[in-house]
């Protein structure tokens, strides 16, 4: 059954916006397997560029970047 849940994640482009990579991984890998592509970056300037230039369905960022722009004005 759990494999029918996760079918709509195969369309999906999701970015991943996270300076720890740690939790970068444990966020990138599993959807790896599913999505159709993910993105990552790991400062929020990064994280915007990537957007204005791909078509992303789903955006999972941190709060607390480093850099000049935090997870909230991404």
């Amino acid at each position: 059954m759990l494999p029918a849940l996760l079918e709509p994640l195969g369309n999906l482009t999701i970015l991943i916006v996270e300076d720890d990579p740690v939790a970068l991984d444990l966020l990138r890998i599993p959807l790896e397997r599913r999505c159709r592509k993910i993105l990552t970056a790991k400062k929020g300037e990064v994280g915007l560029k990537h957007f204005k230039n791909n078509v992303i369905d789903i955006v999972i960022t941190d709060v607390n970047l480093e850099g000049k722009i935090d997870g909230i004005a991404v």
